[in-house]
């Protein structure tokens, strides 16, 4: 998508403006919303990336990746309660994504249930090793070595 571009290349504004404009043409169009949504959660702007996440997830409930950004803009709110809530859906939705065991893994981790943590990184490593994943990983091997 072009937005996306223009915003990697440091033309946010333009980005926006441009997905404000594919919004006006049509409403109901996940991807514009989701678009901005990960714009602002970028920019740490993270009231804004919700209002954006949420109309994904109002327009269509089975956005696993909108529940995903929710929950992290939720968690870096420190709203822990609602990120575990956003969390649990999109894993309700999608029993295969790594990423999604591994972001309620960190958010137990950060609430100091270790024993969930555990459980989730677990799975969310057990999935990473099935589906190549390096990136993610390593990223929850060097939990691990904290």
């Amino acid at each position: 998508m072009e937005a996306s571009i223009l915003h990697e290349r440091g033309h946010t504004q333009q980005a926006v403006t441009l997905l404000e404009q594919a919004i006006a043409l049509d409403p109901k169009a996940t991807e514009p919303y989701y678009r901005l949504g990960l714009i602002y959660a970028d920019m740490k702007d993270y009231e804004k990336a919700i209002t954006y996440l949420q109309k994904v997830v109002e327009i269509n409930p089975r956005y696993t990746n909108a529940y995903l950004n929710l929950g992290s803009a939720f968690g870096y709110l420190k709203q822990y309660d609602v990120a575990l809530r956003c969390f649990l859906k999109a894993l309700s939705l999608d029993t295969r994504n790594p990423k999604t065991y591994y972001n309620l893994g960190l958010t137990y981790w950060v609430l100091r249930d270790g024993k969930k943590a555990g459980l989730f990184l677990s799975k969310a490593r057990q999935l990473c090793i099935e589906q190549k994943d390096t990136v993610l990983l390593e990223k929850i091997d060097k939990l691990y070595q904290k």
